[in-house]
C-alpha cells in the first residue's frame, strides 16, 4: 500500500485488497464508512478492521524523493 501525503489517498497493488476493502471501503470504529481517499483516517479503519480480526499488521515508514534529507 502507498499513502500520498500530498493528495491525502492510499492505493495498491495487492489484488486481494484491490478487490475488497478498496473497493467496497471498511468501516471504522464508529461506524463510519471510509474509501481509500479518507487517506489517513481509511488507513487507520484498516488496521482496526484487520487487526480485530486476528491479522498482524506491521506499519513500514518510507521516505518520498521529496521528503529525503541532504
Amino acid at each position: 500500500m502507498l499513502f500520498d501525503p500530498i493528495t491525502n489517498s492510499v492505493t495498491t497493488n495487492h489484488a486481494g485488497l484491490g478487490a475488497t476493502v478498496f473497493q467496497k471501503g471498511v468501516k471504522d470504529l464508529d461506524g463510519c464508512l471510509l474509501l481509500p481517499c479518507a487517506g489517513r483516517a481509511f488507513l487507520s479503519a484498516l488496521y482496526d478492521h484487520l487487526f480485530l480480526r486476528g491479522y498482524h499488521v506491521r506499519w513500514l515508514r518510507a521516505n518520498t524523493a521529496s521528503s529525503r534529507i541532504s
